[in-house]
């Protein structure tokens, strides 16, 4: 269990993030940086108050709102990004650029101010149909329904 650490949550009001800061809280000073783009306000709406939470709303686009929510914190989980993948096969700028140039504005950022990139944990979800296709070490996996 991670315990007195202030951590940064992107992407934090989402169905995953949100969860997340569910389980840190209790323990932590916990910041969340959302646009809400996905995330919904009804997902931390209970932290609001508490006084280990902060909300800053912002984009991983704006490098100003970056820098304003990694202050003072000193782990970053990153777990936003546009999930919707059909947009993507249609619109490759939009994953573009909140996909790859907010996780690259995110790790500038944390470098500029002198966080470690060690100190980021990326969650990386895959879409997947059916648990059928072994890899070539026997652990059967599905195949994904992503276009990633």
């Amino acid at each position: 269990m991670i315990r007195d650490r202030s951590i940064l949550v992107t992407g934090g009001a989402g169905f995953i993030g949100s969860h997340l800061v569910d389980r840190l809280i209790d323990y932590n000073r916990v910041t969340v940086l959302d646009n809400f783009s996905s995330g919904k306000a009804e997902h931390i709406e209970d932290h609001l108050k508490n006084p280990n939470f902060t909300l800053v709303e912002g984009d991983l686009l704006d490098r100003k709102a970056v820098e304003a929510a990694l202050k003072g914190c000193d782990l970053v989980f990153h777990l936003a990004a546009n999930p919707d993948v059909k947009v993507g096969a249609e619109d490759s700028k939009t994953h573009l650029h909140q996909n790859v140039i907010a996780t690259y504005n995110l790790l500038e950022s944390m470098e500029a101010s002198g966080r470690r990139r060690d100190r980021l944990h990326l969650h990386l979800d895959r879409l997947r149909r059916g648990w059928d296709h072994p890899d070539p070490g026997g652990i059967r996996h599905a195949p994904p329904t992503s276009i990633y």
